[in-house]
């Protein structure tokens, strides 16, 4: 664990407990000053709506829609005429893209950033 160097004496004894036992501590006063170092140098988060050009292809996105909509590949295939494995090829860059590993958390994305 950590204190910083103001902290109260008093919790010294509880933070050597702590410790002893394989418990995690950390002080209040590092804990926001750690936070806000990693926010500052956090990537901002885009407004919805707005896609960070060329993250997605107009076909991905087409097929994102759908999906977000709850359709299946064969119904997607069918619906922009193309065939299941192209479909499934723009599904799996998608994921990629995203980073999201179902359908459902690609869907989340599409509606958070207005495209569903």
């Amino acid at each position: 664990g950590f204190l910083s160097k103001e902290a109260d004496p008093d919790r010294i004894p509880p933070a050597v407990r702590a410790a002893a036992t394989g418990e995690h501590l950390l002080d209040q006063e590092l804990l926001r000053v750690a936070l806000a170092s990693a926010a500052a140098e956090a990537p901002p988060v885009p407004e919805a709506g707005v896609l960070p050009p060329d993250l997605l292809t107009e076909a991905e996105i087409r097929v994102l829609r759908l999906i977000a909509e709850g359709l299946d590949n064969q119904t997607i295939a069918d619906s922009l005429n193309l065939s299941v494995n192209t479909v499934k090829t723009h599904v799996r860059h998608i994921f990629e893209k995203l980073h999201v590993s179902d359908r459902t958390q690609a869907a989340l994305w599409a509606v958070r950033h207005g495209l569903a």
